[in-house]
């Protein structure tokens, strides 16, 4: 998906507005404001193209933009160009065929215009009135915050900033560095009992969940005492279970006594190259997932202009009781 021509197209809509930085010098200049429910376990966006509407999930955990194959046809777009140079595979395995749109004269979310939106359109379908998912492609051109207590996304760009705050709301807060990639996960380095672990914001995802392996560095099993059995997805390579981690940190923000869900998030994902029956696993995975009830309980603000992440704490729980929802594959 080429990420230049988002960019572009957001930097066509933007309109001018002073978020009152540290120095004369610095330009934050909201692009606009992008309106989400999280009524649904993950954060909806309406989207209308075409003269019609429908709802998509925002999924910071994927790259694309996609749409179901039903979903394409509510809105009314036609099935596009095949890919011949990209693959898509499912959680089997499998290869899944996938075409290519871009959209024009797209709003999300009521009042935020995007001139031209790349979209994969996948095959399948559904009954359900959620049309697609939003990746990663049209937000990271910018400096996103999540609002999602005040049911909002913001978008910026950030001119001559430096090292000044962008934390505009707030004098008090956090900040983690973000991990560059070439797909633009949101990806920063959090603690788990004292061991450092790369952890990727997956809006999708109602609960935060560890890997495994990571859990078992951390020196929490399935079988010791206090462990539990939450549940399982796919069989036993998919077991969910829960435990008691010590301490959980993200930049300078420490928990104590955390329970979290932990599981094999990675074992059946899988690659392959073009012209290649070998399947390989994914390397470099993330060791655990943020999920929505991190997003909510922090005010978040990807300032990809810095490679840093600022955020501040509104209240309530950081992570949501573990339940079997958790065993949703990531």
């Amino acid at each position: 998906m080429n990420s230049k021509i988002v960019s572009a197209a957001l930097a066509a809509c933007a309109a001018v507005w002073g978020a009152s930085p540290a120095s004369a010098a610095c330009q934050f200049t909201k692009l606009g404001d992008i309106k989400v429910d999280t009524k649904r376990g993950a954060p909806m966006i309406e989207i209308e193209v075409n003269g019609k509407t429908g709802l998509m999930a925002l999924d910071t955990a994927a790259f694309n933009t996609m749409l179901t194959r039903s979903g394409a046809d509510a809105l009314g777009i036609p099935r596009g160009d095949k890919l011949n140079n990209f693959q898509v595979f499912g959680s089997d395995g499998k290869e899944i065929q996938t075409t290519v749109r871009t959209l024009t004269d797209v709003v999300l979310g009521s009042t935020f215009r995007v001139k031209q939106l790349p979209v994969l359109i996948l095959p399948q379908t559904g009954g359900s009135d959620v049309v697609g998912s939003i990746g990663v492609d049209i937000l990271a051109a910018s400096d996103i915050e999540f609002d999602l207590a005040n049911g909002n996304i913001a978008l910026f760009t950030s001119k001559g900033c430096g090292k000044d705050s962008l934390a505009y709301w707030t004098d008090r807060y956090s900040t983690a560095a973000l991990k560059r990639t070439d797909d633009y996960k949101i990806i920063t380095t959090v603690a788990l009992n004292g061991r450092p672990l790369m952890a990727q914001i997956s809006s999708s995802r109602s609960n935060s969940i560890v890997d495994q392996s990571a859990a078992a560095g951390a020196g929490v099993k399935p079988g010791d005492a206090g462990v539990e059995m939450l549940g399982s997805a796919g069989g036993a390579a998919r077991q969910v279970w829960t435990g008691s981690f010590e301490s959980f940190a993200v930049g300078e923000e420490q928990i104590k006594n955390v329970r979290l869900p932990f599981a094999d998030l990675w074992g059946r994902m899988v690659s392959s190259s073009t012209g290649s029956n070998v399947r390989t696993k994914f390397e470099n995975m993330p060791a655990m997932l943020l999920g929505l009830d991190f997003l909510r309980a922090h005010r978040v603000l990807i300032a990809n202009s810095q490679g840093k992440m600022y955020f501040s704490y509104n209240g309530g729980p950081i992570f949501a009781k573990p339940t079997e929802t958790a065993a949703i594959k990531p």
